[in-house]
């Protein structure tokens, strides 16, 4: 589910209209963690309402996005009717952690940018493969958090 949604996400360029990064567009490129906690009801646009949430029941988005110069990241995790709303207690441990998230994955873009220039061609018996970056980077990865997350802790 999660890889259909994040192609679909970004072959329908559904970013452009994402109630999630509103304020990621209009901040400065400073790394950042940017929250965004939305309720699937409350998306004003209906088709990515309708083609990315609704066939899975999602109830409930919350957005952890940052922007550095020349790379973006967004990650988003759900909740759908079956689990529950997310709790005071989620949303905490989730930003106590939105900087740690938000820096091993622009880590991870910089390593994979790095990797990419450094090897693009290498021999396989007579032929030769291409290796390029991820195309995945260009969406944010849906994912799933646990029925409840653990208490915040030290």
């Amino acid at each position: 589910m999660a890889c259909k949604q994040a192609k679909l996400y970004a072959t329908g360029e559904f970013w452009r209209h994402d109630p999630g990064l509103q304020t990621f567009w209009n901040r400065e490129a400073d790394g950042r963690p940017i929250i965004a906690h939305m309720y699937i009801d409350h998306i004003n646009h209906a088709e990515m309402r309708e083609r990315l949430y609704r066939p899975y029941l999602v109830r409930e988005r919350v957005v952890i996005s940052a922007r550095v110069p020349g790379s973006a990241v967004a990650s988003s995790l759900i909740r759908t009717q079956g689990e529950g709303s997310f709790t005071a207690d989620d949303l905490a441990a989730l930003n106590a952690a939105s900087e740690s998230i938000v820096a091993l994955a622009l880590k991870h873009i910089s390593l994979t940018k790095f990797a990419g220039n450094l090897v693009r061609h290498r021999n396989v018996g007579a032929g030769s493969a291409v290796i390029t970056a991820n195309d995945g980077n260009r969406a944010g990865a849906l994912g799933r958090l646990p029925p409840r997350l653990p208490p915040a802790g030290p």
